[in-house]
């Protein structure tokens, strides 16, 4: 099944979202970008039918290689993006000093 990764910038404003397309289901990440600085990643999704083929897992770590390749600060608000940063102590770099309070 082919996997197709998007940063969709134009989604609602200013909300937008990273998507993962799989077939016809769409997995995503919500996030907030502040002052080109920070990425506040708000919510993610993984629709039922994608349910247990770790999609939120390989969606998240390629929000956050993104993110990283662009320079950008994470602060991790949902929990599902936070246990993800502390399971994988190589992203923690990307959360400011001021929120490391949320991945400990």
């Amino acid at each position: 099944m082919e996997h197709r990764f998007i940063n969709n910038q134009e989604w609602k404003g200013a909300k937008k979202r990273y998507e993962l397309h799989v077939g016809e289901h769409v997995a995503f990440v919500e996030y907030f970008l502040i002052k080109n600085e920070k990425a506040y990643l708000v919510y993610t999704e993984v629709p039922k039918e994608l349910s247990g083929k770790k999609i939120g897992f390989e969606l998240v770590e390629m929000v956050l290689k993104d993110l990283e390749k662009q320079h950008l600060k994470v602060v991790p608000i949902y929990p599902f993006v936070v246990l993800y940063i502390k399971r994988h102590k190589e992203y923690t770099a990307l959360v400011p000093e001021e929120f490391k309070y949320l991945i400990q």
